[in-house]
């Protein structure tokens, strides 16, 4: 069954939608952000990159954070969403609401967000406040807790794995992955390129092994130019 939302606030929907993301993981900031359906709907492909920003101000002017995402990416939900017209009035435009969770601690309140991409056009504006799982002012500092068990001896070594691939810069997708050895603990590292035109989407750890995967992805303009990119993992075999 299709559902029918009254357009009563944006602020609403947000509160519903963000209490969803936020059951996932705590780190995780839940945002929602409402576009034209029949633009979003003819135009967008899988492989359309879009860049979500978080700004404190509301006319997104100063960043807090980005992220970048694929229009076909599994963490991204597009909710196609029928407004109930009222009687009397103009029918509203089709609406489209793209949801996901960000990899940013819950900032402090309030919060705005821009999505760009090459079908993306704004409902209710380019920047879009963003209502649910944000945090207040900090409060007083508590009691110092009582002290922690003695940690693990320290590590027996520590070493760098590398992997370094050249991308054809047609910008078709790629994972470039480096792992520690099995049992081994990963201490840092990361992802970066020779082109500036490129965004690094880095994750860390998978089941059973840890290390960093590393996913090159186009620029805000979409330009692609060729890039060798190097993906480190610091690695630890810790002494029991």
């Amino acid at each position: 069954m299709k559902r029918v939302l009254c357009w009563l606030s944006l602020t609403a929907y947000a509160l519903l939608t963000l209490a969803f993301g936020s059951a996932s993981q705590a780190e995780d900031f839940g945002v929602a952000y409402t576009v034209e359906e029949k633009t979003f709907k003819r135009f967008a492909r899988s492989d359309d990159v879009l860049v979500f920003e978080l700004f404190s101000n509301s006319n997104c002017t100063s960043l807090l954070h980005s992220e970048v995402l694929f229009a076909g990416d599994e963490v991204l939900v597009v909710d196609s969403v029928k407004r109930l017209r009222v009687r009397g009035s103009t029918r509203p435009p089709r609406m489209a609401v793209l949801r996901t969770n960000l990899d940013v601690v819950s900032p402090f309140a309030p919060v705005y967000l821009r999505v760009t991409g090459s079908a993306v056009v704004g409902l209710g504006g380019d920047c879009q406040i963003q209502m649910g799982a944000v945090m207040g002012s900090p409060g007083p500092q508590g009691p110092e807790g009582a002290a922690g068990p003695t940690g693990p001896a320290a590590a027996e070594s520590v070493y760098t794995a590398k992997n370094t691939e050249t991308s054809d810069g047609i910008c078709s997708p790629m994972v470039i992955e480096v792992w520690c050895d099995a049992g081994d603990v990963l201490l840092g590292g990361g992802c970066w390129g020779t082109a500036d035109q490129w965004y690094f989407r880095v994750n860390s750890r998978r089941p059973g092994d840890e290390g960093w995967t590393c996913r090159p992805v186009r620029n805000r303009a979409n330009s692609c130019v060729p890039t060798t990119v190097t993906v480190s993992a610091i690695c630890s075999d810790i002494t029991p």
